[in-house]
């Protein structure tokens, strides 16, 4: 018989356990937040269509505050859309002239909202107006 302390270990259940079998749960998204992305080929108005756009111009919307965060760089601008998708996950808006429907899709799988409405608009009337 072996004094072995593992015959006797238990994993933990906490939800950072590498032993965990159970699918990570999505992040809840804060409902007085909103993050908005902006494709805005000039940086003043909601002017590049989803695929084309070569950066996104990130807003966050608290209440009646509205921030600009920074850029999101998308390169290979027309290529690879899946990615593109990807790296927008984190919002919960996206403004543009123009999108193709598998990429209108994507989004929505991913619980990100597409608006149209806004196209030729200045982006800070856009944003504001949310």
């Amino acid at each position: 018989m072996t004094n072995s302390s593992l015959a006797h270990e238990v994993p933990s259940s906490s939800p950072t356990d590498l032993w965990s079998i159970a699918p990570p749960q999505p992040a809840l998204r804060d409902t007085q937040r909103l993050l908005v992305a902006v494709a805005s080929g000039s940086g003043t108005c909601v002017d590049d269509s989803f695929e084309d756009a070569e950066t996104f111009l990130l807003f966050e919307k608290f209440g009646h505050k509205t921030c600009f965060i920074g850029h999101q760089p998308c390169p290979l601008a027309g290529s690879d859309q899946t990615r593109r998708t990807r790296l927008l996950a984190d919002c919960d808006l996206v403004l543009c002239a123009g999108i193709s429907e598998t990429c209108k899709n994507n989004l929505s799988a991913l619980g990100i909202d597409c608006d149209l409405a806004y196209a030729g608009s200045t982006v800070n009337e856009a944003v504001l107006a949310l």
